[in-house]
């Protein structure tokens, strides 16, 4: 069943008007308006076999092998049927997070522990085929102000100053008082 859209007569002469004479159809001038790629790329892509992580708009072509190593251990995956294919135990997963839950103890940022070789054979980092602009830098998080004070460096304390008043007067000496420990005498 198709959707019908009721458009004012503004806006359908804004549309013919941007449709031109060279034959574009009124999907095209939506897309184009929407930031939507061309509908021959779009079913092409969707069509075209590999992985493709939208939230970082990256798409792995099929057999694209990335690695790592935990533990000492080395692992490795590829691109297999639009999923991650892990090599040690054969299971797919549908994402990088699910692929690194699979391997490691806990949660990681997998775009920062995977990694492939470029053309030169040198192995990189799979964060650096990410678009930039979609990268969310998260704020870092102050610590409590107890913490932070704890944390900080301590310089050593000053010896206490001699005490004001008649012992001063007297000339006498002032001495801290030093306690035996508890049992040591």
């Amino acid at each position: 069943m198709a959707d019908s859209f009721d458009f004012s007569p503004e806006v359908l002469a804004r549309i013919r008007a941007l449709q031109g004479g060279d034959g574009r159809t009124a999907d095209e001038v939506l897309r184009l308006l929407l930031g939507l790629p061309p509908a021959a790329a779009a079913d092409a892509a969707k069509a075209a076999p590999g992985f493709e992580d939208a939230t970082y708009a990256v798409r792995f072509p099929e057999g694209f092998e990335i690695f790592r190593t935990y533990k000492g251990r080395p692992y490795g995956a590829r691109v297999a049927s639009g999923r991650w294919r892990l090599d040690a135990d054969g299971k797919a997963y549908d994402s990088l997070n699910q692929l690194s839950q699979a391997v490691i103890d806990g949660n990681e940022n997998a775009w920062m522990f995977w990694f492939y070789r470029d053309a030169d054979g040198r192995p990189r980092r799979i964060a650096r085929l990410r678009d930039p602009g979609r990268v969310q830098r998260r704020p870092r998080r102050r610590k409590p102000a107890r913490l932070e004070a704890a944390a900080r460096p301590t310089t050593p304390a000053a010896a206490p100053s001699p005490p004001q008043g008649p012992a001063a007067e007297t000339g006498m000496a002032w001495q801290p008082r030093i306690r035996p420990l508890p049992g040591k005498r």
